[in-house]
């Protein structure tokens, strides 16, 4: 086909010149913003990083305990509307400021416990304080269980069969829920020591961007 049949079927031949096949640059994709971690204005790090296992663990058994406390406190505030309707107060003596240590202290273990051990299995800062919090609120629970118990071994004597199991029950049970108390400090170190790490590798990230 020559030049005057491709002008008049109205397809113009266009004479090729170089390379017609150039590779394309390669598109080379811009770092992630989401692949690093980063500081929101609240000061709450985000990471990729998990939680330490024994945080988890810990956070875990802490916020099914602070649950369990709920139905006990709720229990609490009930005997002691019982026993004000039995007037038995009056015969209750050192047992009585134990039962309101008892509640008051329960309710703190909730409003602290709950959302602070939430906020650690979500890596918030912000469950370290409430943790802590938790802490002085079962210390207080503790010593209220020792008061009632106290209160008991008084009135049946300590050489009763009574109040020798009264007394083998409270050491048990100090034994017991202080270790679990030491345990949920040291993963409250932990974490604070693993938010710090993560702020402080974001910081870095940061500062190379």
């Amino acid at each position: 086909m020559d030049n005057t049949e491709s002008q008049e079927s109205g397809i113009l031949v266009a004479p090729l010149e170089g390379n017609a096949m150039e590779p394309e640059s390669p598109n080379i994709p811009g770092p992630n913003p989401y692949a690093a971690s980063a500081h929101c204005d609240s000061g709450v790090t985000h990471s990729a990083q998990p939680l330490p296992t024994f945080v988890t663990v810990m956070a875990i058994v802490s916020l099914i305990f602070c649950l369990l406390r709920l139905l006990i406190a709720g229990a609490g505030v009930v005997g002691l509307v019982m026993m004000h309707q039995a007037q038995a107060f009056e015969e209750a003596g050192l047992s009585r400021i134990g039962m309101y240590l008892e509640v008051i202290s329960g309710f703190g273990m909730v409003l602290f416990g709950i959302p602070g051990n939430l906020l650690i299995l979500l890596k918030k800062p912000a469950g370290f304080y409430l943790g802590w919090l938790l802490v002085v609120a079962t210390l207080a629970n503790l010593a209220s269980g020792l008061i009632q118990a106290a209160g008991m071994m008084a009135g049946v004597g300590l050489d009763s069969p009574e109040g020798i199991g009264m007394l083998i029950g409270a050491g048990l049970t100090v034994v017991l829920r202080g270790t679990i108390l030491v345990l949920y400090i040291f993963a409250l170190v932990m974490f604070r020591k693993w938010t710090t790490s993560q702020r402080a590798r974001a910081d870095q990230i940061f500062s190379t961007q």
